[in-house]
């Protein structure tokens, strides 16, 4: 037999080495499943099991390491029943999860227990023996705190009594997730590691809170050190006063959503000192709030009732024995009128999406009903007219938001120091009606936001004073997105805003501007962030944003700029930059834009959004900008050098041509201009019909030509051919003008020789 070599035999070589490994990993693998398999069958028949309350924790001994301690997750006590929950849930032990978490080993002992029940898992396609428990009536008693423990598991278990979650919860840090969106409904509260201070037990719309005995005192004597504790969306039909007095330290207390619930459930807030903050939305409360707190007195600071049913008048003095309400929340009800009582330590009022058509009553007297509120949202109402008839007493209100109203008028100083003294932001956007602004109405020394986006101001029209915004000398954000400022020059511009010197953002995004100017800018020194975002530009002056020293941030997307000259941005100005958006714009790919291509490929981290993918060209079409190519020769010259060589050209031959044929037939045109000044035709015309003429030839010769006209014209044509001639130094009458001497020859002979 031939010997094998060469690649031949390298390739066989490979494919041996190759399937001897996979054949001894094959092995391995096969006697580790089985040693596994023994084991487990092994402890399952031998080991103690320690019962802590939530988990069974058994001790497992293998040849190659000391003894271990496997968790195994238990069942409830009894009494105490699981919701729907997946179908091999209850089978699964902790051991197969795959993320390691952190948890004491708990000082506890052997009491009475119930025969250990074996379950399989499966792990790798393989059946494991695993166990659960369902061991009741356990005790504790003090031992010595071991070490920690690492378990086949993954879990580290120290002292302190924390185990990890059941398996109808999930804990992160100090938080457990028992909701029903987890693992499906809950009907109890399972024991909780001690470190848990946050239970979100919502989404169990099985949990119908009844009366006693099914909702005792007791069932959240597993939840004795909870802070936050969120009950929504349970279906809820009745809240038991002693139902949280296992929670001293309950602060905050989310129950929304519960249509069953109505104001008396609100007793229980007696038995709860720590509360702060009660979330209690979408809880049936009727018309109106009255007796719903009477005779409760709380520490609670935060009140939400969104979406309660409140309809018509809200009177505030129901909610009055709060006395400690720091905010209060009745957005998306139907209120119509509100009938205000003093808060002395309310600071945030929100009454957004209701039916308020007049600005709420402030002032009993000369007394602020709320002195130190310092929030007031007002959002979506029906509030028209800003005319403020009655006084305002808000000496603290810092920030007024009036989105989505109706508004029409602003009279006046509507916004003044002696209405808001302290009134900082002001957003007043999408005003759907047409807007009619009188003079210095934003007046207000304290203002430095002001938003109105969308609130129909057309700055173009009469309807808009160009003193709106005058002594708003502290203004530094300004928002005036989606108005009109068709028909706006430069000038008007700056009557607008010019004295806005403190001025930080202006944002003007769809305005309709279509020029932009040094003049409309300038005087906005301390402006960092220019929005002119969905405009009408069609071209940026040199050195129009060169004097705006601070400015970092500019928007000029979605405009019509087709060109961006190096003499557009100054040096300075582009170091300056941090953020330049020019995108989407219809750019004209051509000589004139190869200095902003090469700009864009070399700061693309400066072109916001997708960078160079949103500059394209208009011409030719579908051609980044950045992509699109002009061979050299073509741009030697500008644009402006080839302009003006071609009308010089153009000037040259125009003029050139006309000069080269008057000069050429300058005899012929002066004498038909003689002729035709003269009235000479008529004559000649006689002459002709009669051929009764003096001369044969006039001669017309220029001064330099004399001495060959005596001495061979005259010769030749009269000496030999016998012709008359008639010239000027021999036939023109003396002391006669020039002129007629010619015309008299002319009129005399029967022909012309120049």
């Amino acid at each position: 037999m031939p010997k094998v070599s060469g690649p031949v035999f390298f390739r066989y070589k490979q494919r041996y080495k190759l399937h001897k490994v996979k054949r001894t990993m094959w092995t391995a693998t096969l006697f580790a499943l089985l040693y596994a398999l023994s084991v487990a069958d092994s402890a399952a028949n031998s080991m103690p099991a320690l019962y802590t309350g939530n988990h069974v924790l058994t001790t497992v001994t293998s040849p190659w390491s000391r003894p271990q301690t496997e968790i195994y997750a238990a069942s409830p006590p009894q009494g105490q029943e699981h919701g729907p929950t997946s179908s091999d849930s209850g089978t699964e032990s902790l051991h197969t999860k795959p993320t390691p978490k952190l948890h004491n080993f708990p000082k506890t002992s052997l009491a009475e227990s119930k025969p250990l029940q074996q379950s399989t898992v499966s792990v790798a396609n393989v059946q494991y023996p695993t166990l659960t428990s369902k061991l009741l009536n356990c005790s504790t008693r003090d031992k010595k705190k071991p070490e920690p423990t690492i378990v086949p598991s993954g879990y580290v278990l120290t002292s302190d009594d924390q185990g990890p979650c059941r398996e109808q919860c999930r804990c992160y840090a100090n938080k457990a997730d028992c909701s029903g969106r987890l693992r499906g409904r809950i009907l109890y509260i399972p024991q909780l590691p001690s470190s848990v201070r946050i239970l979100d037990f919502s989404h169990n719309s099985g949990l119908m809170f009844q009366r006693p005995p099914m909702f005792h005192k007791g069932f959240f004597e597993n939840a004795t050190r909870i802070t936050d504790l969120d009950l929504s969306r349970n279906d809820l039909t009745y809240l038991e006063p002693e139902a949280f007095d296992l929670m001293p330290n309950l602060t905050h207390l989310a129950i929304e959503f519960s249509r069953g619930v109505t104001y008396h459930t609100v007793r229980f807030l007696a038995s709860l000192p720590s509360l702060r903050n009660l979330h209690a939305s979408g809880w049936n409360l009727g018309t109106s709030l009255k007796n719903a707190f009477a005779g409760i007195h709380s520490n609670l600071e935060h009140l939400v009732l969104r979406r309660s049913n409140i309809e018509g008048t809200l009177n505030m003095t129901d909610i009055a024995p709060l006395t400690k309400l720091k905010s209060v929340d009745f957005a998306h009800n139907k209120i119509r009128v509100i009938e205000p009582d003093m808060f002395p330590f309310l600071k945030v009022i929100d009454l957004s999406w209701n039916l308020l058509s007049n600005f709420p009553r402030t002032c009993m007297g000369n007394v602020s009903l709320f002195p130190r509120l310092f929030t007031l949202l007002l959002r979506e109402n029906e509030i028209e007219r800003m005319t403020f008839e009655d006084v305002i007493c808000l000496p603290d209100l810092d920030n007024l938001m009036l989105f989505l109203n109706p508004i029409n008028f602003l009279n006046e100083n509507a916004f003044s120091n002696e209405r808001f003294p302290k009134l900082k932001t002001l957003q007043i956007t999408s005003t759907v009606k047409y807007t009619l602004i009188e003079k210095q109405a934003f007046q207000n020394k304290a203002l430095t936001y002001l938003n109105l986006r969308q609130s129909n101001f057309d700055f173009g029209s009469s309807a808009t004073n160009p003193d709106a915004f005058g002594k708003c000398s502290n203004l530094s954000h300004l928002v005036l997105d989606g108005n009109n400022f068709r028909g706006v020059d430069e000038e008007l511009f700056f009557q607008y805003f010019g004295n806005l010197n403190h001025l930080e953002t202006f944002s003007l995004r769809s305005g309709y501007i279509s020029t932009v100017s040094q003049r409309m800018f300038g005087n906005f020194l301390r402006l960092t962030t220019l929005d002119l975002t969905d405009n009408k530009v069609v071209d940026i002056p040199d050195g129009t944003f060169d004097w705006l020293t601070n400015l970092s941030v500019l928007f000029l997307t979605e405009n019509s700029i087709t060109v961006v000259k190096e003499s557009t941005f100054s040096k300075d100005t582009r170091e300056r930059l941090t953020i330049l958006s020019i995108a989407r714009n219809p750019f004209s790919c051509s000589c004139d834009l190869l200095w902003f291509r090469a700009w864009l490929a070399s700061n693309t981290f400066m072109f916001t959004r997708r960078g160079p993918d949103d500059y394209t060209c208009q011409e030719p079409p579908g051609i980044k900008v950045i992509d699109f190519f002009v061979a050299e020769q073509s741009c030697m010259l500008s644009r402006e050098m080839s302009l003006l060589i071609v009308i010089t050209c153009s000037i040259f031959v125009l003029v050139l041509t006309p000069s080269s044929l008057l000069f050429r037939y300058r005899w012929h045109l002066r004498l038909l201009l003689f002729e035709a000044s003269r009235g000479r035709d008529d004559v000649r015309r006689r002459h002709l019909e009669a051929e009764n003429f003096d001369y044969d030839v006039f001669v017309s010769y220029a001064s330099e030509d004399l001495q060959w006209v005596r001495r061979h014209l005259m010769g030749e044509l009269e000496d030999h051919l016998g012709l008359r001639l008639c010239v000027h130094e021999r036939d023109f009458i003396p002391g006669k003008n020039i002129v007629d001497n010619i015309a008299d020859c002319v009129g005399s002979s029967k022909k012309i020789l120049m």
